[in-house]
C-alpha cells in the first residue's frame, strides 16, 4: 500500500448495510448510521479503522461510501481527511471526523 489509496464504494443495499457486523456493532456510538441520501450538514463522520492483513490500516465510513487505506496512523489521518474533502461540498463538510479503531486479540485460555 505505498502512499495509501482512497476508494469510493458503491452504496450497499439497505438490507446489507443494516445487517453488516460493523454497522450493527457501532449503532450505539451515535445512533443509527446516516444514509448516503441524507448528507445535508452532517456534524460528524465515523470511520471504522482496522489493521489490514497485508500491513497498514483500512478505514471505512459508516453509512457513507468512503474507503481509504494507509501504511501508518499518521498517513491514515491525511488519507481520511482527503477522502472526506473529496466526498463533501464545502458547505456540507462535517465538523468532526471520528476514527474508531477495532483490533482483534487472541489470548490462550
Amino acid at each position: 500500500m505505498p502512499g495509501g489509496t482512497t476508494r469510493f464504494l458503491a452504496r450497499e443495499g439497505p438490507e446489507r448495510e443494516s445487517n453488516s457486523a460493523w454497522t450493527r456493532g457501532l449503532r450505539g456510538l451515535r445512533g443509527a448510521a446516516p444514509r448516503c441520501g441524507n448528507l445535508e450538514q452532517m456534524s460528524e463522520v465515523i470511520f471504522i479503522v482496522e489493521e489490514a492483513p497485508e500491513g497498514g490500516f483500512t478505514a471505512r465510513a459508516l453509512g457513507i461510501p468512503i474507503f481509504t487505506e494507509a501504511d501508518s496512523v499518521a498517513e491514515l489521518h491525511v488519507q481520511v481527511r482527503d477522502a472526506v474533502r473529496c466526498h463533501f461540498d464545502a458547505a456540507d463538510m462535517p465538523k468532526v471526523i471520528r476514527l474508531h479503531f477495532i483490533r482483534d486479540e487472541l489470548i490462550s485460555a
